[in-house]
């Protein structure tokens, strides 16, 4: 069940009901109209605000989603799955434009720079892969981290990609080429979140 709530007086405003498993990842795009859940169950969900139920119902995973993410400029969505499986879509489809073996093992987390139309994804495995909506097989594999990426940002102008990791390490990477630009250590446990201010 999702659950949307009016922050100023704390009062739900509705439910929605759809998904068979628990849901691992929910965003908004499209501004305020349009949210997007992804599920153990195997699917995606694009809802309106305010519907009933899901406008779409977006299945193409074979083990449990675990993370997405949208690109404004293009209205593709990139969804990860527990075997490794990265899935693109465009917004609103129910079938997806293609299917990638990203990782070994789970991918932990998937970031997105709109404006650019990049992608990234986290595997289990340590590794990050970056590409272009629509051109994965071209894109680039780094290799990130001991143990799972489990945290990905890009900066603002799309240059840099902040990776985090089960390692406790935080890195920067140059989007263009690859290359690591910073490491840094400090935390006690793995990396649960990234964000650029």
């Amino acid at each position: 069940t999702v659950r949307r709530w009016e922050l100023e007086s704390g009062q739900e405003q509705e439910r929605y009901r759809g998904h068979s498993g628990p849901i691992s990842t929910i965003r908004y795009i499209d501004s305020n109209s349009t949210f997007v859940t992804a599920s153990w169950d195997k699917t995606l969900r694009l809802w309106s605000v305010g519907s009933e139920a899901a406008d779409t119902v977006m299945k193409g995973h074979q083990e449990a989603v675990l993370s997405f993410a949208f690109s404004d400029e293009s209205d593709v969505i990139a969804s990860g799955d527990a075997s490794g499986m990265v899935l693109e879509w465009d917004e609103g489809d129910e079938e997806p434009l293609g299917k990638y073996q990203a990782h070994v093992g789970a991918v932990r987390s998937l970031a997105s720079h709109g404006d650019r139309d990049v992608f990234a994804s986290g595997g289990e495995d340590g590794k990050v892969r970056i590409w272009t909506a629509g051109q994965f097989k071209s894109g680039r594999l780094l290799n990130a981290h001991l143990g799972a990426v489990t945290a990905l940002a890009f900066s603002p102008d799309g240059k840099i990609l902040a990776t985090g990791g089960d390692d406790r390490s935080v890195q920067l990477w140059k989007v263009a080429d690859g290359s690591k630009v910073k490491r840094f250590e400090g935390h006690e446990q793995l990396i649960t979140s990234l964000h650029f201010h």
